[in-house]
């Protein structure tokens, strides 16, 4: 996919652009010449366009994964709650347990008063941040281009890129694109960009494990402070 656009800049700059929605102002000139003669309602095509929608735009490819991944979450840990059983547990159980486990005790370690929300709350942060993570894992080019078979401009599939974890997930994110475009030039430089995106993704993983844990730790240590009497 990298071999579509004119440049290597081009490719960067598409795969790093919200798909963004909001009011383009009455007389605004689009990027196809149009100008509006009213303000109207539509999706930017560009920066310039998202930049002119002004602070009610929203960035519906964020919106849109970040919901998902959270029914996500909340599906599987559904579904291996309905299916527990006493005996052997599945592959899944035994994951969930050790997930609540590890969340349980983190609690315990940093929490020091008594309030039944705290865990599941901790639980929810620290899955929700990680399975938003996780996006970036996937190959640049897929869910990008099967968004442009369904018409959309843009697709930009890591929601965590555009909320807390901007500067550390867009940093993960631009590697990602870099290596990619190895892929364009000579086998040699597409074997060697296979070899990078894979050492690169072991990393990754430990990354964005390292964030939702710190990002729950950070949840619990400020529930912590705001039950003490003296806060």
């Amino acid at each position: 996919m990298a071999t579509e656009y004119a440049s290597s800049g081009e490719y960067i700059k598409h795969h790093l652009q919200n798909l963004t929605y909001g009011e383009l102002p009455a007389g605004y000139q689009r990027h196809d010449g149009e100008v509006l003669t009213q303000a109207t309602m539509t999706f930017a095509h560009g920066a310039e366009e998202a930049k002119a929608m002004g602070f009610w735009a929203i960035n519906v490819d964020s919106m849109a994964f970040s919901i998902g991944l959270g029914l996500l979450f909340l599906f599987i840990f559904r579904m291996a709650a309905k299916k527990a059983t006493v005996g052997v547990p599945s592959g899944l159980q035994n994951f969930v347990e050790w997930v609540i486990e590890f969340i349980d005790n983190s609690v315990r370690g940093s929490f020091s008063h008594k309030n039944p929300l705290v865990a599941p709350l901790a639980l929810t942060v620290f899955m929700w941040v990680f399975l938003m993570n996780l996006m970036d894992l996937f190959p640049v080019d897929w869910l990008p281009l099967l968004g442009s078979m369904a018409g959309l401009p843009y697709l930009k599939v890591v929601p965590s890129t555009d909320l807390r974890l901007f500067g550390n997930m867009y940093a993960g994110e631009m590697i990602f694109i870099l290596i990619a475009l190895m892929f364009g030039g000579s086998w040699i430089m597409a074997l060697f960009g296979g070899a990078l995106q894979w050492a690169w993704a072991v990393f990754h993983i430990l990354i964005i494990t390292l964030q939702a844990f710190i990002f729950m730790t950070l949840t619990i240590v400020y529930l912590d402070m705001a039950h003490a009497e003296h806060h």
